[in-house]
């Protein structure tokens, strides 16, 4: 029985998963135990909150691998802490399918060894990291906000006695309303397999809510309770379908996907991908331009291997290979760091490259080559783009020459996966994801020979000019789509400078706001205004309704203001945040006691102050949410006089605020106006609206739409019009809910049921018949009565 998309497994590898997670249920969230050690408590309130301080609270937004920013964030804490992030790791892999084991256990073995001693997964957990529940495709994305909800659900169980703990653990649906009682943005995957995971056989291993309504949509009269709950409904359902399809029947199975999923089937990025691939294997110069020049760079590579392996002076035709302007598949950077090395130590290379051509395991060929490089070849992109040349004197259909930016955009166009940081294991992730590129293709209908053809159709599809011969026949929206494919998935500019054969059109330099602009879809003098505002005052805050993007824009004005993402924090006030939270104040310590802790505004202050030629830029989100009076204390001073110096109520060290941290706020109209926050607040702050209906952000769905939803763009109309019934700026309804990349016609319904009418039935609480007015439907109907009515005035002037 085949599976689709976010398929899972009714068999007993899927089930070592669940097992695996109802022990972390037990030993880490009723008690303080551990998912690798026996011996060691490694899940106590001391060590959660410490790891909730390092990873949570200060979140890192810089381009760095995931790995490499959680190094950072855990540098300097005690063993317990890093074996907590090994373990909660853990458990957010456990879930995925579509993230390889080696990629997993890499990863964690990579956090554990931050450990002085050694610990290991133990064998048992290690194979239920192979199975997994769903394919959790871009969902990976969010992989912060997934490991930080289960810190935050870890942290609330803390506070509560072991016996509510085990109370709650053991109930399903009491579990399942703890989960919703939690914030959890961009972790709501984590969320749904959660449940799935600690209670199998409650809850469905369906991981996307919008598949989970689609279903119940779909056999509505299978529903005899009168639950709105999902989960209830979905349980109700399948009482009523085991009677037809049996009692392990899964709802992705074929037969039962078939009538739910219909016309409305969730997108599968290798279908785009392969059918990109199709277009350029198709061509009938396919071999001459993208595969017979590697091949004749393989065997110049392929001489330099025999006469070294014959004892030959082989040094002369090793730096040929390099050298040869005939294949250019090498970068030249990485080029001239090796061959000083086979200069400077030619005993020693050739020692390196005699193992990688003889030894016949390939991963311990690979290990001991890469560990033989030099610290001046470092790079993962160098070491990958060397050791896959010289892999192909071994067999170049077999073994490609491969480039860091391809393997990092291949993976992301089709959502394979993380590409590993470990070297190693990046390269041998790599092989296996040429061979899954020939497997997809083969399953719909496209015949790739070997590796090499599949990272041909690969690199085409990445770098490939639009002016190549390939694409001279193809039709003008061919092309659009194509460039629109790329832009989509803001592929990584690797530096692919040394492999184009074709012409390729040089980048124009531009002021860094007007890049930022066109990504943002916003002018450019709106977000020079800010910059000066930041310049004059410091702090402004975004202010407008939700779904504007004030967030979004907040988090990439800062990185372009600051430089460098690692000059950015972020915190997000509520009503429970505090000045101890926010500035400083006593906290628990491991040893016992309390201890006094800076918070992110002293740490990104004394970082600011410690770094004064660049700026540093802190974001507060959802200001508003908080008591800012009580947050800010004696701030309110020192953000107006940043010359100035004040004692802190905790230390009596004089502090400051430096002139080169600037502070952007966001904050929600709909929640609370302007009017009501703090005068004196209001006179430290610019304010810089975010309003649906006037410049920038008027228009912005719309343009949007132009660029990736041109057929949907009557999107924008429907907005349009219920703002204008609703005829109140500061609960407008905003264009970030419907700036989806996979927008269709099914996801603009759901949106608008699930986001836009709860929205609107707040603002009219009481009024059905006014709600009823938002409805798609009827907003639908009202558009084509004023189209129909413009129609007949018209005519009637026409008549006259």
């Amino acid at each position: 029985m085949s599976k689709a998309y976010l398929a899972y497994h009714r068999d007993s590898t899927s089930q070592e998963a669940c097992a695996a997670a109802r022990r972390f249920a037990d030993e880490c969230l009723v008690r303080d135990g551990s998912l690798f050690t026996s011996s060691r408590p490694v899940w106590t309130a001391e060590t959660i909150t410490d790891f909730h301080r390092r990873v949570v609270e200060q979140g890192d937004f810089s381009n760095d691998t995931f790995l490499n920013k959680l190094d950072r964030q855990l540098a300097g804490a005690d063993s317990a802490t890093i074996q907590l992030a090994a373990e909660v790791l853990y458990v957010n892999f456990l879930a995925a399918t579509d993230t390889g084991v080696t990629a997993k256990r890499s990863a964690i073995d990579r956090v554990l060894s931050g450990l002085a001693e050694q610990i290991e997964i133990p064998d048992d957990l290690g194979s239920a990291l192979a199975h997994g529940i769903a394919r959790i495709g871009q969902a990976r994305m969010y992989q912060w906000h997934q490991i930080g909800f289960l810190i935050l659900l870890a942290l609330d169980l803390k506070r509560r006695p072991e016996s509510e703990r085990a109370a709650l653990l053991s109930d399903p649906w009491r579990f399942k309303d703890l989960l919703a009682s939690i914030e959890a943005p961009s972790a709501q995957t984590q969320q749904q397999a959660l449940l799935h995971l600690i209670f199998p056989e409650t809850f469905e291993p369906i991981v996307s809510v919008a598949h989970k309504a689609r279903i119940v949509d779909h056999f509505s009269d299978y529903i005899s309770t009168d639950t709105t709950d999902l989960d209830r409904q979905l349980d109700d359902i399948r009482q009523k379908l085991s009677e037809t399809y049996g009692s392990g029947f899964g709802f992705y199975d074929d037969d039962v996907r078939s009538k739910w999923q219909a016309d409305a089937r969730a997108p599968d990025p290798w279908d785009e991908f392969i059918h990109w691939a199709k277009h350029f294997r198709d061509w009938d110069g396919f071999d001459a331009a993208e595969r017979d020049y590697k091949l004749r760079g393989a065997e110049t590579i392929c001489v330099a291997k025999e006469m070294l392996l014959r004892g030959d002076d082989w040094t002369p035709s090793f730096r040929r290979a390099f050298r040869s302007g005939r294949h250019n598949l090498v970068d030249r950077r990485s080029t001239a760091r090796l061959l000083k090395w086979i200069s400077a130590e030619e005993e020693a290379s050739l020692k390196a490259l005699t193992d990688l051509w003889t030894t016949t395991d390939l991963e311990m060929a690979v290990r001991g080559f890469l560990n033989a490089l030099p610290m001046q070849i470092s790079g993962r992109g160098m070491q990958l783009e060397i050791l896959s040349f010289l892999m192909m004197a071994t067999d170049p259909t077999n073994y490609p020459v491969l480039k860091v930016s391809q393997v990092d955009n291949g993976y992301r166009l089709t959502e394979y996966g993380t590409p590993p940081d470990d070297h190693v294991n990046l390269y041998l992730e790599a092989l296996g994801f040429l061979d899954q590129i020939i497997i997809e293709a083969k399953s719909r209908g496209l015949q790739l020979r070997d590796r090499l053809d599949a990272q041909c159709v690969l690199r085409a599809i990445l770098s490939w000019n639009h002016e190549a011969d390939a694409a001279k026949n193809w039709s003008r929206r061919d092309r659009d789509q194509l460039r629109r494919y790329r832009r989509f998935h803001k592929l990584d500019e690797g530096d692919d400078s040394e492999d184009e054969p074709f012409i390729v059109e040089p980048p124009i330099p531009l002021d860094p706001f007007a890049t930022l602009a066109d990504e943002l879809l916003l002018p450019v003098d709106f977000l020079q205004r800010i910059s000066a505002l930041l310049a004059d005052k410091r702090q402004v805050i975004f202010y407008g309704p939700p779904g504007t993007g004030k967030t979004f824009v907040a988090r990439q004005l800062a990185e372009t203001i600051a430089g460098d993402s690692s000059r950015v924090a972020l915190v997000q006030f509520h009503p429970s945040y505090a000045y101890e939270d926010f500035v400083q104040g006593y906290r628990p310590a491991a040893s016992g006691g309390f201890e006094l802790r800076d918070g992110p505004l002293v740490r990104i202050a004394d970082a600011a102050r410690n770094d004064p030629d660049q700026t540093y830029v802190l974001l507060i989100d959802e200001i508003n949410r908080g008591n800012i009076a009580k947050v800010f204390g004696e701030l309110y001073f020192l953000l107006e006089y940043r010359d100035h110096k004040l004692n802190l109520q905790y230390s009596d060290e004089p502090f400051a605020l430096p002139k080169n941290l600037y502070i952007i706020g966001t904050m929600n109209t709909a929640d609370r106006s302007i009017a009501l926050i703090d005068a004196a607040l209001r006179r430290r702050f610019y304010f810089v609206p975010f309003m649906p209906s006037e410049a920038p952000i008027d228009g912005l769905l719309r343009r949007w739409l132009q660029r990736h939803k041109s057929e949907m763009q009557y999107v924008a109309d429907y907005v349009d019009h219920a703002n204008e019934m609703l005829d109140n700026r500061d609960s407008a309804i905003g264009p970030s809910y419907f700036m989806k990349a996979n927008l269709d016609e099914d996801w603009l319904a759901m949106i608008w049921d699930h986001a836009i009418l709860p929205y609107v039935a707040e603002h009219f609480f009481g009024q059905e018949e006014r709600v009823d007015q938002f409805r798609l439907d009827a907003i639908m109907q009202q558009i084509a009565g004023t189209e129909a009515d413009d129609e007949a005035v018209d005519a009637d002037g026409i008549q006259d």
